[in-house]
């Protein structure tokens, strides 16, 4: 599995609130989305794994996105990009050529999840002292990371945009 989040990456959990990654629990209930029925749903099995290196000092990516949406990852991830209606592989190599598309969003506002799509507005690089984990949730293979559809990256293309989305995302 890849290493692709730093601590303190919140991670959406089923009732829409949120706990930073190191802090799930495996009875917590975590949100996914179903492409098949275009909406959020409990993800059923999860594994959540710190990185087998202690704290790391390593090269970190921060995105900054509209609407005070951020992310950070190490290496490559995933995201849902709404322009192309497919999830893409950013890494430190490519993320130029993302700048000015759009990604979905999901968060839980006034008892209801909402969807946005919102771009990239900046990017840094740091080396940081960070512990780094990865996601995996078995049916859907998604989940919400700090507010963005996300992903594992890395090599498992056939597993990803096997089919076209509607403006849904179905």
């Amino acid at each position: 599995m890849d290493v692709l989040f730093i601590n303190g990456t919140l991670i959406m959990l089923a009732d829409g609130s949120q706990k930073k990654i190191e802090d799930v629990l495996p009875i917590d209930k975590l949100l996914s989305f179903n492409h098949k029925a275009g909406m959020v749903e409990e993800a059923y099995g999860f594994m959540i794994k710190r990185s087998n290196y202690d704290l790391s000092i390593t090269k970190v990516l921060t995105m900054y996105f509209e609407k005070d949406n951020q992310i950070s990852i190490v290496d490559c991830h995933r995201f849902f990009d709404t322009i192309l209606m497919k999830y893409i592989v950013i890494n430190y190599n490519n993320l130029s050529d993302y700048i000015v598309h759009k990604f979905l969003t999901i968060k839980y506002l006034d008892g209801q999840f909402k969807y946005e799509e919102i771009a990239i507005l900046n990017i840094e690089f740091k080396m940081e002292e960070v512990y780094m984990y990865s996601a995996l949730i078995f049916i859907n293979i998604n989940v919400i990371t700090d507010n963005l559809l996300t992903a594992p990256g890395g090599n498992l293309e056939g597993l990803f945009n096997y089919f076209d989305y509607d403006v849904n995302y179905k």
